[in-house]
């Protein structure tokens, strides 16, 4: 018999024993066996519609059969250490909303419980029950539990006349008072602190079967001062001696229930309401109270979930039907379960933890002092000064396991990846057409949605080579701008290919020249595009050179990547393409920009003939248009009004002759002494570049400078540039005019030198 019972509950691989067992077991029933009392004085005592009450006796002992027949199944059945009575919380709804409130008699709510025990199995049998158990966050289960123990410790406080319940205003009580008339000198909080002290050090102390222990001595305490003090203080029960330690229990409650009663006399709607208030009481009283007990026993996995819950959960169902039936109320998993399960666990070894080193990898901790106390499947792998260190078999198991689990985890995703590839490949083909079904039927749609929610048109594909857009937009900027935006046209033809389009910064030299590529690209991809109309022949490529940028890391300038990219579009560039240019040279020195400028634009138009936008500063390009008959000059239109510049973002025909560059300095926001030198600067510049030594001019604050001293030569030569020479000087200056340079020797050009050098003389 003590064999079979061992391997049915596993007592022994625990590291319990049965008297261990037994002894949590008594515990449990010590410290839960209040409810007998409690709960027929709770619904014994009230009567119904009817003028029925159950009675106090008939209600005590069908408390104490079903508590105990659900206890017996719950621990045979599930194998967990968790006592079963009806719940407080769910008895004192039953007797005040259903029967005191709602007026349904006793065997009508009982029959509503039992409807709700049936509802809970079913739920537990299907699986629904465990799957909302395993979705709540831990954290809430874990204050769930805690509530329900304060419940609990604020019932002991008020039965052990600490705390007294006291009428509101709603003629209901609450337990607000302290003591018993406001005062905590009375024997019974007397006895109840006395209690509490023992059972803390008791529970402190880890001594075995410490809370029976307590309970027995708190008894025998109250006992003793009643019979010398004869208070009458003690709030349920008073200690004294019983008239009879036994009889035969009255158990004519039990089975007298009424399962449509209910619905009758209050209505569907009212009955499923009780009943839907019924069950969620049930459903997250055993959720928190299953959760800390759990805990407390050890018997939950590394989620914090317990092993085999579902059949748990059934049995705990079907103690909501007993209740129901013996006229007790739901039955539930009580939270006072928790003393024996504290007093019969796995070892009784408090102090016990689990650690990891790389050397004795994992390992069981105990204190020296407790070392002795070790069950014998532990074997010692490590002393130390104070602990003792231990490795069991399913330790050592767990620890293998997870010191491989990341080999065995790469091998498995490996292993799941070819499989996926494997399977994947047996329909690669209808994926892939899938795909792009997908992806066209996407890019369609998206150019639907944007032609009719921006107004856009439908461009025409022309054969001959060209780009022709009316009042032109760019699609971005016009939605993102909070002003109006000024659309432009465009037109690239065999006749005119090309277009030198300078202006002020800040004019829009680049949205337009960006647009014009935009809308070029959105027409070869089938789009619409923003513009009142356009007409665009073929673009095989469209180069870019715009904005600045370095590669540092590559050993490449700013300038030097500006060429690169320059580079490439002059090579690989045809008649068909689009190129854009941005400020071509602006990189380096005015004259090496100009001169770079100028040579790309002369390739593009002579030798290329690429349709091409060519924005710039360097104003001396727009020479171009008289040499080149395929040039055209655009500019943008600027108004100066109060001293103020107005940019229009309007192209019109021509050259501009100014950039305008201060004057978006100053909308900038530089300071405006900076502003107003640079205006000083610029005028001085724009006078004379050198002064009468031929060195570079220090530009002079206020006006213009003056010309230049007597004996400068003249930049450009003529004009009043210059003074005159004398007859010396305008005789070698003629003699070195009329010198041919490129027959000249070196040594023919030093004679020549010599010579002039004389008659300077």
């Amino acid at each position: 018999m003590k064999a079979t019972l061992d391997r049915y509950f596993h007592i022994s691989e625990r590291g319990s024993s049965i008297g261990t067992e037994l002894r949590a077991g008594t515990v449990s029933f010590f410290a839960m066996a209040y409810i007998i009392l409690l709960n027929p004085l709770i619904l014994g005592t009230t009567e119904d519609a009817d003028g029925y009450a159950l009675g106090v006796p008939q209600v005590a002992a069908a408390t104490a059969l079903v508590a105990g027949v659900m206890s017996i199944l719950f621990g045979a059945i599930a194998k967990y250490p968790f006592a079963m009575a009806a719940g407080l919380g769910m008895n004192t709804f039953v007797g005040v909303s259903m029967v005191a409130t709602s007026g349904l008699t006793w065997q009508e709510s009982m029959g509503l419980v039992v409807i709700e025990g049936i509802i809970i199995v079913l739920l537990a049998i299907s699986g629904f029950r465990t799957a909302v158990f395993d979705a709540i966050p831990q954290s809430m289960k874990a204050a769930m539990g805690v509530g329900i123990g304060m419940f609990i410790a604020m019932i002991g406080l008020v039965d052990g006349g600490f705390v007294t319940r006291v009428p509101d205003a709603a003629h209901t009580t609450v337990p607000v008072g302290l003591g018993i008339n406001g005062s905590i000198s009375t024997w019974p909080a007397l006895v109840f602190v006395i209690g509490l002290i023992i059972c803390s050090f008791m529970v402190i102390r880890n001594v075995p079967g410490g809370l029976f222990i307590a309970i027995v001595l708190t008894t025998i305490i109250a006992f003793i001062v009643q019979a010398f003090t004869g208070s009458e203080d003690w709030g349920m029960a008073a200690p004294v001696k019983p008239e009879a330690l036994g009889g035969i229990p009255d158990l004519s409650i039990v089975g007298d229930v009424n399962l449509v009663g209910a619905f009758t006399k209050i209505g569907v709607v009212s009955t499923v309401l009780l009943i839907f208030t019924l069950l969620l009481t049930n459903f997250f009283d055993a959720m928190g109270t299953m959760t800390g007990l759990g805990k407390q026993g050890k018997l939950v996995d590394a989620d914090g979930n317990l092993p085999d819950m579902k059949k748990a959960l059934v049995v705990e169902g079907f103690g909501a039907v007993a209740g129901g039936l013996g006229s007790a109320s739901s039955n539930t998993v009580f939270a006072d379960s928790s003393a024996g399960i504290a007093d019969g666990a796995r070892t009784g070894l408090a102090n016990l933890k689990v650690g990891y080193n790389r050397v004795h990898g994992y390992f069981i901790e105990l204190p020296r002092s407790q070392a002795q106390q070790a069950p014998a499947d532990y074997i010692r792998r490590q002393t130390l000064k104070n602990a003792e260190r231990f490795i069991i078999p399913e330790l050592k198991e767990f620890e293998d396991k997870a010191l491989s689990a990341k080999s065995r985890a790469l091998t498995r995703e490996k292993w799941l990846y070819d499989q996926l590839l494997a399977t994947l490949n047996e329909q690669l083909h209808a994926l892939q057409a899938t795909s792009r079904a997908l992806a066209e039927l996407d890019v369609l749609c998206a150019f639907a949605e944007r032609a009719e929610a921006l107004n856009w048109v439908r461009p025409q594909l022309v054969a001959t080579t060209g780009i022709t857009i009316t009042a032109g937009r760019h699609p971005v900027v016009e939605q993102v701008s909070d002003k109006p935006f000024v659309p432009n046209d465009v037109m690239l033809t065999p006749e005119q290919h090309m277009l030198i389009i300078t202006g002020p910064n800040m004019g829009g030299k680049s949205t337009y020249m960006r647009q014009t590529a935009l809308i070029a690209l959105l027409a070869h991809s089938g789009s619409f595009v923003p513009a009142d109309a356009a007409e665009v022949g073929p673009v095989d490529r469209i180069f870019t050179r715009i904005g600045s940028s370095d590669d540092l890391a590559g050993g490449r300038s700013t300038f030097m990547v500006e060429m690169t990219e320059t580079s490439h579009i002059l090579h690989h560039a045809t008649r068909r393409s689009l190129v854009i240019l941005d400020e071509i040279g602006r990189g380096t020195s005015t004259y090496d920009g100009l001169s770079i400028a100028w040579a790309v634009a002369e390739h593009l138009h002579d030798k290329c003939g690429a349709r091409t936008l060519f924005a710039t500063h360097y104003h001396e390009l727009v020479d171009l248009a008289r040499e080149k008959p395929r040039v055209k000059n655009l500019c943008i239109a600027v108004k100066e009004q109060g001293g103020k510049v107005l940019f229009l973002r309007k192209l019109v025909p021509g050259g501009a002759n100014r950039s305008y560059g201060i004057e978006v300095a100053r909308l900038a926001g530089l300071p405006p002494e900076v502003v107003a030198r640079a205006r000083d600067i610029l005028q001085n510049l724009e006078s004379g570049e050198f002064d009468d030594n031929g060195k570079p001019r220090l530009a002079r604050r206020g006006g213009r400078t003056t010309a230049p001293a007597p004996g400068q030569l003249g930049l450009f030569g003529g004009g009043d540039a210059g003074p005159k020479l004398a007859p010396a000087q305008q005789k070698v200056l003629e003699a070195i005019q009329a010198a041919s340079l490129n027959e000249l020797t070196p040594l023919d050009a030093l004679n020549l030198l010599a010579k002039l050098q004389r008659e300077l003389k």
